[in-house]
């Protein structure tokens, strides 16, 4: 069985960052950005207690310096917080290395959101919209799935609700240029 060469990692908007260990656990250098105070002290008490190295970013993917080449990007439940996707999807291609892989989930418009999750400003995007077409420009391949209105269990004190997503796994092509 080969191993796939190590390489730079970004995980954006990591949450508690099982992912981000998963993929230094892999041999991935891994930078995390996470917008939660919180949520980045856990991060790094887990890491530690995994012994894994993460370099934990608190801050805004909008207000982010990306300065370095990631073959894998990931963004799991951060872009329907972005309210300009184009400016962050350029920023994080700008920083992609040749042949880089970006796995994307965010919510798509397909089921409306419950009030409780508009307490902090969301902006799905539709199907075919933005951010499917920024990636369908740039990007060499798409594996895209469209997941409409799952049922929603994991929020506790929330009224019943679905969710829509929009998911797909990128692949960027060989030149540096979008097509």
């Amino acid at each position: 069985m080969s191993k796939r060469p190590r390489g730079r990692a970004l995980d954006i908007g990591a949450g508690e960052g099982a992912d981000a260990i998963r993929l230094a656990k892999l041999g991935y250098e891994v930078d995390v950005i996470e917008v939660s105070p919180v949520a980045c002290r856990k991060i790094e008490r887990f890491a530690n207690r995994e012994n894994v190295h993460l370099d934990i970013r608190n801050e805004s993917i909008d207000q982010a310096v990306l300065f370095r080449r990631y073959d894998v990007v990931l963004m799991n439940g951060v872009l329907h917080y972005v309210a300009d996707k184009d400016a962050v999807l350029k920023k994080i291609r700008a920083a992609s290395a040749l042949r880089a892989t970006h796995i994307v989930s965010l919510f798509s418009n397909a089921s409306t959101m419950p009030r409780e999750h508009l307490v902090i400003p969301v902006y799905p995007d539709r199907e075919g919209g933005v951010t499917e077409q920024f990636y369908r420009r740039s990007y060499a391949s798409l594996d895209l799935r469209y997941e409409r209105s799952r049922p929603e269990k994991s929020h506790p004190g929330f009224s019943a609700h679905t969710h829509s997503h929009i998911k797909f796994i990128a692949h960027l092509a060989d030149s540096a240029e979008p097509k």
